[in-house]
């Protein structure tokens, strides 16, 4: 048996308020019994499937509780309701922690589940990972359970009510603040003077109660050693959490003084329990700042001293605390949102940036000291018998200042200090984050630096050696007789990544990641040696290909080529090289950071940003999207824009479809796409066909409203005149478009007053009807920047002699689409329920069936539904006329096999939402035409 929270003074304060009124409802016995009872379970089998965690039992509840009531001050006095709120969070914080096996691996499939791979090793166990996932997401689920218990009070017998008044939004906000910072508890979540029937409650400081109760909870009766070697802890981070509870030989908690004093018996829990009582610290200054801004004089805390603590060594151990250190700041603004490497290969190219960082930064101290005989050299060599790889450069070097104020701070860069701004060098280091070093422990697990550092005073100079490892964070110094200026890195190279290094390897893994070699790289492996010194971007090898343009550019900004080709070269343009400063930024997987103007089908890069324009994340394999980025998109469109402006018909080839959002905000591109856009188009006017008409420039110069019938030449390649006939008295120009339609859809769409889909008595014919008014003033920044085909769909109105329940329109890529019609009641129900199980079953079947229909067209017309088991993939072709393949898909006895099907699919309860059991489907509720075959074979 566990601990009773009914022992707890603060459960004595209740109930001697409650014993104090008459009028009242009683909770004190829900508690002592019931909140008691499911605490004491539940909580009780978090260890069960979970445990590595420390203890989060009814013992830790009533410890809680215990330690709330030490650091309130007597004359601080809450009222029933405050303390029916803090009882229930306390007793219910951590309920989130108990979580089911099929809920685990439930938790395994989800986004934030991926995102935590990235933060562990590939050898740390699964159930490590997802016990830290249920530790960083359990108030929410904590706040879950609340609502599980209020659903089932016939079961928990919890009731959430103080004299008939819920307070379960309070109750929530309180748990959901032991997990957020001092500084997120906001007055609107959190007020000081809310009521509750008739008594005021201060959320807040149940809230900062709650925190402060829950971190001093801090010793060995959370984590027992008997229970440490029961459960067989093997988590590191939980053994590490264990132990330093284990360590805690005192606490001392009350109003006014904190105290702590532990034995550690390794210097790595004494760090852990420094670490967690400075955050303790740091939690009581956040909250006793907290209450000082709130600034209530009956609620308030008096723990104004910091904590006193004593850490010691159980004699097995002398602590030092030296270690090499992070910026802190600096290492986290770095790590927030960044990826990464995309390959152990980077390890060379961070190297090599170094080594040309320091070889043009010694170039310019040599010139500023007036020598001008300095040569840069950086060498590659890999020493294949003893697995040795080193990269060696006669540049600026470092001393031992530069290994403790940069190589040991890890996030700190030479090249971002106050000392090498102080130099005054006309030079933009390629390296700034200072963490590019750590690559290299992907392939090694020790890094030797041997180095002099570069100064005219030649007698102040010492030679260092260095050795940083994987397994410690502490730095090996060794002698060294080193004499000439500049720094060698060498690598013991791991047995797997060394099988696969020649010569040529290295060789290209070198040429993949520099867009050339400004510094020529001398390259040998064992005795074989070549020199790497390309001085420009070289020619793709498809320049003369048909069907490809390579445009050069060369400018102040980037140099390189631009490649535009269609979908038919896509195995000709293997890869997206992009670099900056000489060196690649967009990893292996050749991503082009959405660089391609969104008009274009495909695009390739072969490209150098000859200066730092782009911000790069610190893999340098991603770039941050900010106003530079937006000025080199720009560029490229111009440089794109300017190379086709005598030949736009050339580039035409290259441009997408229109079906997905291709309007940006750059004035000239939309310029192009106005004036250069051409379509196949009848004027009604004229009564005229004409083959290449710039319609959109043109109705923007006749400002005024006028209606286009856009229509698939697909459909009417045998029935042209009939069609146009019942279609041009409805509008002013028929567009003879599919795929590129929605070009000009897009282009016109801000000027769009009215949509239609518009199904006539003609067989076969379905078309859109747009109204526009051209005389609006409208500018780039009108326009929307998503668009999709799907959208006519949405957000037409369907016209037809009868309201239609579903219908197959010429609007189709790659997949069919069964639409449904808003303003029928069936197709109502349809869309406004379409992630509804039954509907969306039902919805497919009927698809699956009229597609089925459309493809057997030798067949007989369909009589009956068939009930497929899922949704088949069928691609069609984007220039079909789909509303021709239709006509005559039904039997009349198909309408009964329909309403069976439904009525026994879909809920009943939808259907007598939407008045339908007693309305089934007719013939009139389909197109007329779909069941005519007999009546016009000629078009079938």
């Amino acid at each position: 048996m566990g601990r009773n929270i009914a022992n707890t003074e603060l459960f004595e304060q209740l109930l001697k308020l409650e014993r104090a009124k008459t009028d009242i409802t009683p909770i004190s016995s829900v508690i002592a019994q019931h909140l008691q009872n499911t605490s004491e379970f539940l909580l009780g089998e978090i260890g069960t499937y979970m445990p590595n965690y420390t203890l989060h039992n009814i013992d830790h509840v009533v410890n809680v509780l215990d330690i709330i009531n030490d650091i309130v001050p007597d004359k601080v006095k809450l009222n029933r309701s405050e303390l029916t709120l803090l009882i229930y969070a306390v007793a219910l914080h951590d309920m989130g922690m108990l979580i089911n096996r099929d809920d685990a691996e439930q938790l395994k499939g989800t986004e934030e589940y991926r995102h935590l791979l990235a933060e562990f090793d590939k050898d740390t166990p699964e159930g490590d990972i997802l016990s830290e996932l249920i530790r960083r997401t359990h108030v929410d689920r904590s706040c879950e359970y609340i609502d599980k218990f209020k659903a089932n009070l016939h079961l928990y017998h919890l009731d959430f009510e103080i004299d008939g008044i819920d307070f379960c939004k309070h109750l929530k906000n309180i748990i959901l603040a032991h997990a957020l910072p001092v500084s997120k508890l906001t007055d609107d979540k959190y007020p000081t003077n809310a009521l509750i029937g008739k008594e005021r409650v201060n959320v807040k400081f149940l809230a900062l109660l709650l925190r402060m109760g829950d971190i001093l909870d801090f010793d060995k009766s959370r984590t027992p050693l008997f229970l440490l070697e029961h459960r067989k802890v093997r988590n590191t981070k939980s053994v590490s959490e264990w132990e330093k509870h284990l360590s805690i030989n005192g606490r001392s908690v009350s109003s006014t003084q904190i105290e702590f004093q532990a034995e550690c018996h390794s210097a790595e829990i004494h760090r852990c329990v420094l670490d967690f009582l400075s955050y303790i610290e740091y939690e009581r200054k956040e909250t006793m700042e907290c209450i000082r801004k709130m600034g209530t004089s009956d609620h308030y805390l008096e723990l104004n001293d910091p904590i006193l603590f004593q850490v010691d060594s159980d004699g097995s151990y002398i602590y030092e605390d030296l270690d090499i250190s992070f910026d802190y700041r600096k290492v986290l603004s770095i790590l927030m949102g960044t990826e990464l490497y995309s390959s152990a290969e980077v390890f060379l190219r961070e190297l090599l940036q170094n080594a040309y960082d320091a070889s043009f930064v010694r170039k310019e101290l040599s010139v500023k000291s007036g020598d001008i005989t300095y040569l840069p050299c950086v060498k590659v060599h890999y020493d294949s018998k003893n697995k040795i790889l080193s990269v060696e450069d006669n540049g600026i070097g470092m001393d031992m200042s530069s290994i403790k104020n940069y190589v040991t701070k890890i996030g700190s860069s030479y090249y971002k200090s106050k000392e090498f701004q102080s130099e005054l060098i006309d030079y933009t280091p390629i390296s700034n984050f200072g963490i590019g070093i750590l690559s290299c422990f992907m392939v090694s697990n020790s890094i030797n630096i041997d180095s002099l550092r570069y100064s005219t005073n030649l007698a102040a100079r010492e030679p260092i050696n260095i050795t940083l490892n994987l397994d410690n964070s502490f730095v090996e110094r060794r002698p060294t007789s080193r004499t000439t200026t500049g720094t060698k890195i060498s690598l013991y190279i791991h047995d797997k990544f060394a099988k696969e290094l020649s010569i040529e390897k290295i060789q290209k893994i070198i040429e993949d990641n520099t867009a050339y070699q400004s510094i020529p790289i001398q390259l040998s492996v064992d005795d074989n040696q070549i020199t790497l010194e390309k001085t420009c971007i070289t020619v793709p090898e498809i320049k003369d290909h048909p069907g490809i343009d390579v445009i050069h550019v060369d400018n102040d900004i980037i140099e390189g080529y631009l490649i535009l080709y269609g979908g038919e070269h896509q195995s000709l343009v293997k890869s997206h090289k992009i670099c900056q400063q000489g060196f690649r930024i967009n990893g292996k997987g050749g991503n082009t950071f959405g660089l391609k103007p969104e008009f274009l089908r495909f695009m390739g890069f072969n490209i150098n940003i000859k200066d730092r324009l782009l911000s790069t994340k610190a893999s340098r394999e991603g770039v941050i999207t900010n106003a530079a980025f937006d000025k080199l998109q720009a560029l490229i469109s111009d440089i794109i824009l300017e190379n086709y402006k005598d030949k736009a018909s050339s580039l035409i080839r290259y441009i997408v479809d229109g079906t997905h959002n291709i309007i940006s905000h750059h004035q000239q591109e939309f310029d192009f796409l106005s004036k250069n856009i051409n379509y196949m188009v009848f004027d009604v006017k004229q009564r005229k066909i004409i083959e290449s008409c710039p319609l959109f420039s043109k109705l923007r110069e006749q400002t005024k409203v006028c209606k286009v019938a856009f229509l698939s030449p697909y459909l009417c390649e045998t029935n042209r005149q009939q069609y146009l006939q019942e279609i041009i008295l409805y509008c002013d120009f028929v567009v003879f478009a599919t795929l590129n339609m929605h070009l000009f859809m897009q282009l016109a769409n801000p000027y769009c007053i009215k949509s239609f889909e518009v199904i006539t008595d003609v067989p076969g014919l379905i078309y859109h009807l747009i109204e526009y008014d051209f005389s609006r003033n409208i500018c780039l920044s009108d326009y929307s920047d998503k668009y999709s085909y799907t959208d006519i769909n949405q957000y037409s109105q369907l016209v037809y002699t009868k309201q239609v329940f579903c219908y197959i329109t010429n609007n189709q890529y790659n997949f069919l689409h069964l639409s449904f019609n808003k303003l029928h009641p069936w197709g109502k129900l349809f869309i406004d329920h379409r992630d509804d199980l039954c509907v969306k079953k039902a919805s497919i079947v009927l698809k699956e069936n009229i597609e089925s229909a459309m493809l057997t067209a030798s067949c007989s017309p369909l009589k009956k539904i068939i009930e497929y088991s899922g949704e088949y993939s069928r691609l069609h072709s984007n220039t079909c006329d789909h509303s021709k393949k239709t006509i005559g898909i039904f039997d009349f006895q198909i309408i009964d096999s329909i309403n069976t099907y439904l009525f026994k699919t879909i809920d009943h309860t939808l259907l007598q939402e939407y008045g339908l059991l007693d309305k089934p489907l007719t013939t009139d509720d389909f197109i007329s035409w779909w069941f005519n075959k007999e009546d016009c074979p000629q078009i079938r």
